[in-house]
C-alpha cells in the first residue's frame, strides 16, 4: 500500500515540477530571457488585456510595470512563450514553416489567430499573407 503512495507522490511531483517549474522571464529580444533584474528574481508576469504595461511580481514581494512596447515578449510560469505585437499579447501555439499565434478576447470565450513567417516577422490574419511575406 505504501509503495502505491510513493509512486503517486513521485508522479505528482514530476508533473507539477515539469509543468510549473519553468521560470517566468521577460524577453527584450527573443533570444535572451531575463529572469532577474535590479529589483529581484521574477516570480510572475501578469498581462492585462488592456493597457500598455505588463505587471511583474518578484520573489521579494515587490511589483513593477514594464512597457509592452519595450519587449519582444515573455515566458510565462507554464513555460509558454508569448509575443507582444502592437501592444497585444499573443501565445505562440505552433512553430513550423509558419508560426501560429492565439489570443483570447477579454470577457469572451472567443480568440484571435494570427500568423507570421518567423518569430520576428509581422503578424497577419491569414497564413497566405504570412507565406507571401516568406517568399518575398
Amino acid at each position: 500500500m505504501q509503495l502505491k503512495y510513493k509512486f503517486l507522490a513521485i508522479f505528482l511531483f514530476t508533473v507539477c515540477f515539469s509543468t510549473y517549474g519553468q521560470a517566468p522571464a521577460l524577453l527584450f529580444d527573443r533570444q535572451d530571457p531575463v529572469t532577474e533584474d535590479a529589483t529581484g528574481v521574477i516570480k510572475k508576469i501578469k498581462s492585462p488585456e488592456y493597457g500598455k504595461y505588463l505587471k511583474v511580481v518578484y520573489l521579494n514581494g515587490r511589483k513593477n510595470k514594464v512597457l509592452k512596447s519595450t519587449l519582444w515578449g515573455f515566458q510565462g510560469n507554464n513555460g509558454k512563450l508569448y509575443r507582444i505585437y502592437d501592444n497585444k499579447v499573443f501565445k505562440i501555439v505552433k512553430q513550423d514553416d509558419i508560426v501560429k499565434y492565439e489570443r483570447t478576447l477579454a470577457g469572451t470565450n472567443q480568440y484571435q489567430r494570427r500568423f507570421s513567417s518567423d518569430l520576428d516577422s509581422p503578424l497577419y490574419q491569414t497564413k497566405r499573407k504570412a507565406r507571401q511575406e516568406q517568399q518575398d
